[in-house]
């Protein structure tokens, strides 16, 4: 059986801990604050087996780290007892790791090989902004798309958000694929440059980024419209497309220990 939880929304514990042989947990930025109340009741109450899948913290410059990520005990206790668990930089790992800190599998975020069948047929001259209103104010990101226009580039620009009119494969292909470069103020506009072989330029509003591109590079980053400009000057070759192996091994191992459960 299968069964997707949405993690605002109470959970039935009771009949899950009866009906589910496992929980995967897995998704971006579910140790950000508001997914807070759910690492909790799910640490008090799971008592199935758990895999932690691709999760990453979100430490928010400019804040103190306790109002924007998950309680670390909670979270902590789940990694402790799961089966095993996938995170997507050092960050997470070493805040959340606990005793079990050197058996965390660290890789890029298993999103990216959603990209593999997405062809690029880049336009000359255009780029995708991908932006984080709640990291980075509009200005800034009004200015970043001037300051391309000046340089003689085509913007499309996107919240990086699917919608009932615009779907996650309609903002793939009809923004990523079709630029020669990314620039972003969102973590997942890198992720997605990244998998897609597009260079990157990306100015950071919090560490899950920075981590991202500590890691697996792909790209550079940018303080200012100084630095943003000097940037726009340089050549953006496209780049390979990311190995894919330590995604897929990861896999691999987590299925083969779903299939011990039955």
């Amino acid at each position: 059986k299968r069964q997707v939880w949405n993690m605002h929304r109470p959970i039935d514990w009771d009949f899950v801990n009866s009906n589910y042989m496992a929980a995967v947990i897995g998704g971006a930025g579910l140790l950000a604050k508001a997914f807070n109340k759910f690492w909790i009741d799910c640490a008090a109450n799971c008592q199935i087996p758990i895999i932690v899948w691709g999760v990453g913290t979100c430490i928010v410059d400019g804040l103190p780290i306790e109002e924007t990520t998950c309680d670390v005990a909670a979270v902590t206790s789940i990694f402790e007892r799961a089966l095993m668990v996938n995170v997507r930089d050092d960050l997470t790992a070493e805040l959340y790791g606990g005793s079990i800190r050197d058996q965390i599998s660290i890789t890029p975020c298993p999103t990216i090989y959603y990209l593999s069948d997405f062809e690029v047929v880049a336009e000359p001259r255009t780029v995708t902004l991908s932006v984080h209103p709640d990291l980075v104010d509009e200005e800034t990101h009004d200015a970043i798309e001037a300051l391309c226009v000046s340089k003689g580039f085509t913007v499309l620009r996107t919240l990086n958000v699917q919608t009932p009119d615009e779907g996650l494969e309609d903002i793939i292909r009809d923004y990523y694929c079709r630029s020669e470069l990314v620039i972003a103020t969102r973590l997942h506009g890198a992720i997605t440059a990244y998998g897609l072989g597009i260079p990157y330029l990306a100015m950071p509003g919090d560490e899950k980024l920075r981590e991202f591109h500590r890691l697996f590079g792909g790209g550079k980053l940018f303080n200012d419209m100084d630095e943003l400009a000097e940037l726009l000057a340089e050549n953006h070759a496209p780049m390979a497309r990311p190995d894919l192996a330590t995604v897929l091994e990861f896999g691999v191992t987590a299925k083969a220990a779903l299939d011990q459960l039955n």
